[in-house]
């Protein structure tokens, strides 16, 4: 399922298994978890996934129906014809490669599925726009399109701006979190999502926090709980007039909701807690209180999140609205 920007269908490759097999030997990968990754990529939205030689083998073996391409060197490898390759070059080498393509027997022509231009760089844009028409007037059948990186955060703002000149965009699922730095699959998602109004061409994302678990078993990592998109805390709020302002309309804060994302809202107590966030938790959690504790509980959380350097979770939250009505 691809993307829709400028109002053409823009593909989405995933190459955040290549990432990982190079930092964690192949066969401490549980099949289970590995064909639960590569098929929730694919039913969220993602239409190939890019991966080595060695890794294309096994998951031929336990997830056949998957969509793969094959990461190749376009300066010495020969190109096996059965299999898909995308050939990752950068912008001055495209002429060249345009050459060997063109000299290239059938067969070995055949193999060759699509071409990244992996040192996208957005100022250079026309510059890029307008290789990419000369590339396409040769070989209309092979893809092309760019790999717009995260260097500043910006890679998934960069494809709703610009995705449109290419076939495909390359991104890895949590940036391919912590190896290197690929726009964020999740958030290329998020964004066409939130840039599209037609509800037809949008990504099912309901997912997402299944592929999180798969990928944290598959790179053996936990991903931060601040990470945009899918991080477990995301919609975690804390000071009062937020809490306010959530609860009257949470659009106020909020650019997608967290049910789209598979996530819930959650509000923690903190130093910043003021007594609508107090009363709010208590309802929250079934505890019956006077109005007349509400000041002296808001004022003990403070000074425990000042010690603790950090929030209360609800069971901490829960053993001083105890200790205060005890004092009362």
């Amino acid at each position: 399922m691809a993307i829709t920007v400028d109002d053409k269908q823009v593909q989405v490759f995933d190459r955040s298994l290549l990432y990982i097999s190079l930092h964690r030997n192949e066969s401490l990968f549980y099949e289970e978890d590995l064909s639960g990754y590569c098929r929730a990529l694919i039913e969220a939205g993602t239409d190939r996934l890019i991966v080595n030689a060695e890794m294309m083998q096994t998951l031929k073996h336990i997830v056949p129906e998957i969509p793969l391409l094959c990461i190749a060197s376009h300066k010495h490898q020969k190109y096996q014809s059965h299999d898909c390759h995308i050939l990752n070059v950068v912008l001055s080498e495209l002429t060249k490669l345009t050459e060997k393509i063109k000299r290239m027997k059938k067969k070995e022509r055949a193999a060759i599925t699509a071409v990244c231009l992996s040192d996208f760089d957005m100022p250079e844009y026309e510059k890029y726009q307008k290789s990419v028409s000369q590339f396409k007037s040769h070989f209309p059948d092979i893809a092309i399109g760019i790999s717009p990186g995260n260097a500043h955060h910006t890679g998934a703002a960069a494809v709703t701006e610009i995705a449109g000149s290419f076939d495909f965009v390359i991104g890895s699922f949590a940036g391919a979190f912590p190896f290197y730095k690929d726009a964020p699959l999740e958030e290329i998602f998020l964004a066409a999502n939130v840039f599209s109004d037609k509800e037809e061409n949008h990504v099912p994302l309901r997912n997402l926090q299944y592929i999180k678990k798969m990928y944290e078993n598959i790179a053996q990592t936990k991903i931060d709980k601040q990470k945009s998109v899918i991080g477990d805390h995301i919609f975690y709020y804390e000071s009062a007039i937020h809490a306010d302002g959530i609860e009257k309309n949470p659009k106020t804060y909020e650019p997608f909701t967290p049910e789209s994302v598979g996530l819930k809202r959650k509000m923690f107590v903190g130093k910043h807690s003021g007594v609508k966030s107090i009363e709010k938790k208590i309802f929250e959690l079934s505890l019956n209180v006077h109005d007349d504790c509400l000041e002296h509980i808001k004022e003990k959380v403070k000074q425990t999140c000042l010690i603790k350097k950090g929030h209360l979770d609800d069971e901490a939250f829960s053993l001083i609205v105890q200790d205060c009505l005890i004092c009362r």
